[in-house]
């Protein structure tokens, strides 16, 4: 029977669980002073808790950074958060969450439809959108989902983006705002 000593053993953030870091593991300590049992824990505690795309926006598309733009400057009272990793208890991402009228945007390109990565990737993918909007519908969550995945051209997104917006997103927005009764207020330019 061998005895556990405590005394040089810390929690996990991510999963809780106790574990000794060894020093010569660069994934035991972070930037932010954290340590973590293993690399999959660290990149999901960093996944989840601060938006990797700070600074930056090379991991968000196109289409999804123009409608979310487009979005807050219809909607600016609105609290919009782009990649959101909080909603969700299982941390996948949202691409366009407003969590005040309990609506979610995914713009979806061609990995969410064909094996670009290779089948398995697909799968994948796919199993986590599935996750994802179980999780949505159990949180009474709205969402709607754009498929850009046959639209290759930026002219041809913006134009997508412009007519989903149009015809379906602003409408769906305007009613949830009625519903939830959030009182709209003007900005700079006069407009709602």
């Amino acid at each position: 029977m061998s005895v556990i000593n405590h005394k040089h053993m810390i929690n996990c953030p991510e999963c809780n669980v106790l574990f000794k870091p060894l020093k010569d593991r660069k994934h035991n300590k972070a930037k932010h002073n954290q340590r973590f049992c293993s690399k999959s824990c660290r990149m999901r505690y960093f996944n989840k808790n601060f938006h990797i795309n700070k600074g930056c926006k090379r991991n968000i598309s196109f289409p999804e950074d123009y409608l979310f733009l487009k979005i807050k400057e219809v909607f600016p009272f609105l609290n919009i958060i782009q990649s959101d990793r909080k909603t969700l208890q299982s941390g996948l991402e949202i691409d366009i969450c407003m969590p005040d009228i309990s609506l979610a945007i995914e713009v979806n390109g061609p990995v969410h439809y064909f094996p670009i990565f290779g089948e398995k990737k697909l799968v994948d993918v796919q199993l986590k959108d599935s996750a994802k909007f179980r999780e949505l519908s159990d949180m009474n969550y709205s969402f709607f989902v754009i498929n850009v995945s046959e639209v290759s051209s930026r002219k041809k997104q913006k134009q997508l983006m412009d007519e989903v917006f149009e015809t379906k997103i602003s409408p769906i927005i305007k009613n949830k705002i009625a519903e939830v009764g959030i009182e709209p207020t003007r900005h700079k330019g006069g407009a709602l």
